[in-house]
């Protein structure tokens, strides 16, 4: 559930990132747990539009982009604190006694092969292991800012998470057949 409604959240902002099929694009600025919202059939969506900014789609203005704002990048690194704090079940501000932020603890957890540590253990006890490891790299990577996707590319990947959770619950494949199954150019480097 916790992966659908991740994805339903990142194909609202990549739709908003890709121009809503019109002229502009929109960042949101505002991407956290409390601007998401789910209905009776737990679909996300997504509220907190008053940071927002509709620019022309396709390309920032330089001068919004040398000033550090309405930058795509702001939603992706966003988004990548929404996905830990959905996988570690912890808000994003860990400690406000010790200023410990999730997105620096996550990235260390991350970096040292220990991620592992932070998420509930009933809850990584679920997951599939390829579809764990796509997940976490998704949101590493939101969070890196050299290295942050498109928010399109944040979507495909957990999708390909979501599948292969999917066929790990069923238990029609194990973790090896299902990478089989996955296109060589979708396989994790």
């Amino acid at each position: 559930r916790r992966l659908q409604i991740s994805i339903g959240v990142v194909s609202a902002l990549s739709y908003l990132h890709d121009g809503a099929g019109h002229n502009n694009s929109v960042i949101h600025h505002n991407i956290n747990r409390d601007s998401i919202l789910l209905d009776e059939n737990w679909e996300a969506k997504i509220s907190g539009f008053e940071y927002s900014m509709t620019i022309p789609a396709g390309g920032l203005d330089l001068a919004y982009e040398k000033l550090g704002i309405g930058t795509y990048k702001s939603d992706v690194f966003s988004i990548g604190v929404v996905l830990f704090e959905l996988l570690c079940g912890w808000e994003a501000f860990v400690s406000k006694d010790t200023d410990i932020f999730q997105a620096s603890l996550a990235i260390f957890h991350y970096e040292n092969g220990k991620l592992h540590e932070l998420v509930n253990p009933d809850l990584f006890s679920q997951m599939d292991q390829l579809s764990f490891k796509i997940f976490s790299e998704t949101a590493y990577n939101c969070l890196i800012r050299h290295r942050a996707p498109t928010m399109n590319e944040v979507l495909k990947r957990l999708e390909r998470a979501l599948k292969v959770q999917q066929m790990h619950d069923n238990n029609e494949h194990s973790t090896v057949a299902v990478e089989r199954t996955i296109p060589d150019h979708l396989k994790l480097k």
